[in-house]
């Protein structure tokens, strides 16, 4: 097969939790297999099928005959789902006799994408026209296990043979490796025993697999058996990734001891250890809690040579944000600066609130400034910080460079720049800001804004003006909730209107949702009364 090469594939079994995929030699000669240049994206829209499945039978029919092709059961394009159709209709478009490898190309793609009835039935068209070769087989069969399919992909496996194709070590290593993952322990020795018989010799991949099935079934002591047996072979010797196995099962286990012995084994053995087996260790003490010695694997991996990557550092400094490690986490940012590492958005986020809550304002707003592509989150987070420490002129600032940054802000936003405004005392610009939100920007205020105006209402003893803004908020279709009411009583309180008060509490005993007519009527009585007698 073109740009296949049997030398080049690479086992798959990413350690998802820490973002690593380790690089070792082993199944993915998927990587090999280019995605169709001349498929058309759009070829598994559901949306277009109905429409384009009469074309395409139609076409598909005509290439069969103007091949001198029988329609036999497999090939009758009546009885095939149309993103077979379409798929097919591709092929063809391709090349009027494809070969077996622009069918392997397409299966291999229809699996990328999740259709795999689609693959196996495209499988079965190729079949009456070419004989199933190793690579065709194994793609399916790969297929096949990724969805579970266990039983379809040992149907195809057994039936090999019968198209006069053997199974290679690829294919016997991607059957091992998934069952593994399974847990189908019985299995993997199953097909262990047909690989020897059919003198096919176990490779770092095989031997990896069995590892993994016995880790996955709780027999760490099996595992370490084959993993001794491979230190003495002379034939083959454990990798990184045999070793980064037992380690994660020990720390999933929290047998930080044990997996420490094996981390300093590897050592011993002359296999050095990689970027996953350190961003094991990080991940286990930053989990717990204990950041400072997450902090010291970081710094080892370095000194060893090795550059961390986005995950070492996000996983670090959540550990020792945890342990509140403020000196540590500030080294952490000042290594990332000079390694040109970009975290994700949300760690950020979560950066720059750690480090207001220890009150480091210029570094949180350090980081902020440095990051690409910050969110409204990140925004409204920069935002409330500055204002709480009294930085109302940047905060003004940041919330002016979301247009520049094309961040649209929503009510969250607004309602933060109004609560920053009162608490510097800027009420007029505050009340402004919330006319503008509905007038000139189009959002809506909702009860979080009227509550925050009405508290610095009352707060100024302008009850009157508090009740207004309560009827303006039952007129707008805003009800009011606990706080909006209870900010009202205080407020009559304050200014000495005891039986007001009383009432607006005996109104807020009952289901508020329930009396928004009586409140309004309420508010309205006692702004007359208080009109009448020229309070």
């Amino acid at each position: 097969m073109v740009g296949f090469n049997h030398s080049d594939y690479l086992l798959v079994r990413p350690f998802k939790s820490i973002g690593i995929q380790p690089k070792r030699k082993g199944l993915c000669f998927f990587k090999s297999l280019r995605r169709p240049r001349y498929i058309n994206r759009s070829f598994y829209s559901t949306n277009s099928l109905p429409s384009i499945l009469s074309v395409h039978s139609k076409s598909v029919a005509i290439h069969l005959q103007d091949a001198h092709l029988t329609t036999t059961k497999s090939l009758d394009p009546k009885l095939m789902s149309p993103v077979t159709l379409q798929v097919l209709a591709q092929v063809f478009k391709s090349a009027l006799s494809p070969d077996i490898v622009t069918y392997t190309n397409f299966i291999k793609y229809l699996g990328h994408l999740g259709r795999v009835t689609e693959a196996l039935e495209l499988f079965e068209f190729m079949k009456e026209i070419h004989n199933p070769d190793t690579i065709s087989c194994t793609v399916l069969i790969r297929i096949l296990c990724d969805s579970n399919m266990f039983d379809h992909a040992l149907s195809v496996f057994h039936k090999m043979p019968k198209y006069n194709c053997r199974p290679d070590i690829i294919c016997y290593n991607i059957l091992i490796d998934k069952f593994g993952e399974a847990g189908e322990v019985n299995q993997v020795q199953k097909l262990c025993s047909i690989m020897e018989a059919e003198g096919i010799q176990a490779d770092v991949v095989t031997y990896s697999s069995v590892v993994k099935a016995l880790c996955v079934t709780n027999k760490i002591k099996g595992a370490l058996s084959v993993l001794r047996f491979m230190e003495i072979s002379e034939m083959v010797q454990p990798n990184t990734y045999t070793y980064n196995t037992i380690i994660k099962t020990y720390l999933d286990r929290k047998l930080v001891r044990e997996a420490l012995g094996v981390f300093g084994r590897m050592e011993i053995i002359g296999c050095k250890p990689d970027l996953c087996s350190y961003n094991l260790f990080i991940k286990y003490y930053s989990d717990i809690g204990r950041g400072s010695e997450a902090y010291m694997f970081l710094k080892l991996m370095v000194r060893n040579g090795i550059d961390a990557n986005e995950s070492s550092y996000r996983i670090c400094l959540y550990g020792l944000m945890k342990q509140c490690k403020l000196d540590e986490v500030l080294e952490v940012i000042q290594d990332m600066k000079l390694s040109c590492i970009t975290l994700c958005v949300c760690t950020y986020n979560n950066l720059i609130m750690w480090l207001g809550k220890m009150s480091r304002v210029d570094e949180a707003y350090s980081v902020f400034l440095e990051m690409k592509n910050p969110d409204e989150i990140t925004i409204n987070i920069v935002i409330q910080l500055l204002y709480k420490n009294g930085r109302g002129v940047q905060a003004w600032e940041t919330f002016c460079s979301m247009k520049e940054r094309r961040i649209k802000a929503s009510v969250v936003t607004y309602n933060i720049l109004i609560h920053g405004l009162c608490m510097e005392g800027n009420f007029l610009k505050a009340f402004e800001l919330a006319d503008q939100m509905e007038g000139e920007i189009g959002i809506s205020p909702d009860v979080v804004t009227y509550n925050c105006l009405l508290n610095n209402l009352c707060n100024r003893r302008q009850v009157e003006d508090a009740c207004r803004l309560v009827l303006k908020m039952l007129v707008k279709g805003c009800q009011p909730d606990l706080i909006s009411i209870n900010t009202l009583i205080n407020g009559m309180i304050t200014v000495g209107r005891p039986k007001d008060a009383s009432k607006l509490f005996e109104h807020m005993r009952e289901d508020i949702a329930a009396h928004s007519v009586p409140l309004r009527k309420l508010i309205e009585e006692m702004l007359t009364r208080n009109d009448d007698s020229g309070l």
